[in-house]
C-alpha cells in the first residue's frame, strides 16, 4: 500500500506480523537547502554552549568540593564539639598565601585515628583532595609562604574554637570563588 504524505511516498508492508515504513527521501533532499541555516545556528549554538561551560567548569568544581567539605565539617563539628580535645589552631584571619599551610594544620590536627567515625574520615579525605587545595590557592606568587606561622606554634584550642574556624576558612574560600 504506498499512500502520499506532505510530498513524501510512505509504503507501509506488512510482513510477520510487523509493519515496515519505508520513506522516499529524495523530496526531504530537495527541502534541504532552506533546512541548512537552521543546522549551522543550532551547531553555533550547540559550540557556544560547551565554549561558555568549559571556562566555568573549573572553578565551579572548585566550589563544589568547597561546599562537600562543609557538608562534612559541619557533621563532625556537631560530634566533636563536646570533647575536650586541645588542638593547634590557625587564627581566624588568615592571609591570602598562608591559606594552604593552614589547610594544612587544620589537616594535620583533625583527630582522626585508626576506627575513626566515618564522618571524620570523609572530612579528612575532602580536605586532602586536590581540588580543595586548588579552591583555598589564593597566593599569587607562591614563595610568601615564609611569612606564614608554623603550624606547631599555633596557639592550642579546644574542639569548638578548632572546627569553627576551619569552617570560617573554607566559607571565606567559597565567597571567593562564587564571587
Amino acid at each position: 500500500m504506498y499512500k502520499k504524505v506532505s510530498d513524501t511516498t510512505v509504503c507501509i508492508s506488512s510482513k510477520s506480523s510487523e509493519k515496515h515504513l519505508l520513506v522516499d527521501l529524495v523530496p526531504f533532499a530537495a527541502r534541504s537547502d532552506n533546512m541548512k541555516p537552521i543546522v549551522f545556528f543550532c551547531l553555533f549554538a550547540a559550540c557556544c554552549f560547551s565554549l561558555a561551560t568549559a571556562n566555568g567548569t573549573g572553578r565551579s568544581q572548585e566550589s563544589r568540593k568547597l561546599e562537600e567539605v562543609l557538608r562534612h565539617l559541619r557533621a563532625v563539628k556537631e560530634s566533636l564539639q563536646q570533647t575536650e580535645l586541645l588542638l593547634n589552631t590557625p587564627p581566624q584571619n588568615i592571609q591570602d598565601c598562608c591559606c594552604l599551610p593552614a589547610l594544612q594544620c587544620f589537616r594535620d590536627n583533625l583527630p582522626v585515628q585508626n576506627g575513626a567515625e566515618k564522618k571524620r574520615v570523609r572530612l579528612f579525605k575532602s580536605l586532602n583532595h586536590p581540588l580543595t587545595e586548588r579552591g583555598l590557592n589564593f597566593c599569587a606568587t607562591g614563595n610568601n609562604l615564609a611569612s606564614c606561622q608554623a603550624c606547631a606554634s599555633h596557639p592550642k584550642q579546644n574542639a569548638t574554637i578548632f572546627f569553627n574556624r576551619l569552617e570560617t576558612l573554607i566559607q571565606s574560600a567559597f565567597t571567593r570563588l562564587t564571587n
